[in-house]
């Protein structure tokens, strides 16, 4: 078998705040620890985290919730692993049973009967100690009225936090990273344009001769600078059409694998990397255009020399 130890929060709520999660025989109401196992909830996070990085890595099987509900284990009080004020003297055992997993992200631990952690407070902390309560949780009858009771909430001090402030936090990281990415492909874009001038630079300096022929025989300036931005044109299209079309099956072939090892997760999105015709058009498209601006202007000052000089430097 395995075994492995952590530490872990230990949150007391009403049975009536999770009544809908609670799944076990067992129930959330309090006894006696001496008689019977503390019912406990776990967070449903913990164990997607677990599925998606121990068990992944560690080649370990990968817990389904009715692996998970009805398990027991033993809840050392006042132990830590990190041995912060550490009482190994003062560390009683308590047997735990869990009962359902919980979804709620406020929730990142255990989820124990009210009553066994007040009961675990005047235990540690002496007969005497204060009742403090770290989170209120409050249910709205309507969404409607949430902006209301936020704001009264806040003006009796408490801080306001729900899933609309969690997604907001979490869009804002995501932006963050959006922004960062971008500004890396800019750079990348810049790069790929200085090569492109240089490369054509390169070009159009073994390339004199054809065009000082090409306008000795009549063509005008923007007839050499056209038939030349077409070919420059033509050299990114067929660039842009391999990159697109390798990465764009690179991101299907990322996206079947990922299905396929990544577990199943409420958190997870319906595709990790992004596929769009219209991103694959405008990739090609932005290759093609790119290429001939950025060749443009060592082309326009190639085809605006005399044909003659262009002859004999060649």
């Amino acid at each position: 078998g395995y075994e492995g130890s952590t530490d872990v929060i230990v949150y007391g709520v009403p049975a009536e705040m999770v009544a809908d999660e609670v799944v076990g025989p067992r129930g959330f109401s309090y006894a006696d620890p001496a008689t019977s196992a503390m019912p406990v909830l776990v967070s449903r996070y913990f164990i997607d985290l677990f599925n998606l990085g121990l068990a992944e890595g560690q080649g370990l099987p990968k817990l389904s919730d009715r692996a998970v509900v009805g398990r027991r284990f033993d809840l050392f009080l006042g132990r830590s692993l990190l041995q912060l004020d550490d009482r190994p003297d003062r560390a009683p055992k308590v047997p735990c049973e869990i009962v359902g997993l919980t979804q709620n992200p406020s929730l990142l631990g255990l989820v124990a009967p009210i009553e066994y952690v007040r009961r675990f407070n005047r235990w540690y902390h002496g007969a005497k100690a204060d009742e403090k309560y770290v989170q209120v949780h409050v249910v709205l009858v309507s969404p409607e009225d949430r902006q209301t009771v936020a704001e009264h909430l806040e003006t009796w001090g408490f801080q306001v936090e729900g899933e609309r402030e969690r997604g907001q936090r979490l869009r804002l990281l995501v932006n963050g990273a959006a922004v960062i990415l971008l500004l890396f492909g800019l750079a990348v874009l810049a790069m790929a344009g200085v090569i492109i001038v240089n490369t054509f630079a390169l070009i159009m300096q073994e390339r004199r001769g054809e065009i000082g022929l090409l306008r000795a025989v009549g063509a005008t300036r923007g007839e050499a600078m056209g038939l030349l931005l077409a070919e420059s044109a033509l050299v990114g299209l067929a660039g842009g059409i391999v990159g697109s079309g390798f990465a764009s099956v690179a991101a299907r072939v990322g996206n079947e694998a990922l299905a396929q090892w990544l577990p199943s997760l409420p958190i997870a999105p319906d595709r990790w990397l992004y596929e769009s015709v219209l991103l694959l058009a405008f990739c090609v498209a932005l290759a093609a255009w790119g290429s001939a601006l950025s060749a443009a202007p060592m082309l326009w000052r190639s085809v605006r020399r005399w044909p003659a000089d262009l002859l004999r430097e060649s």
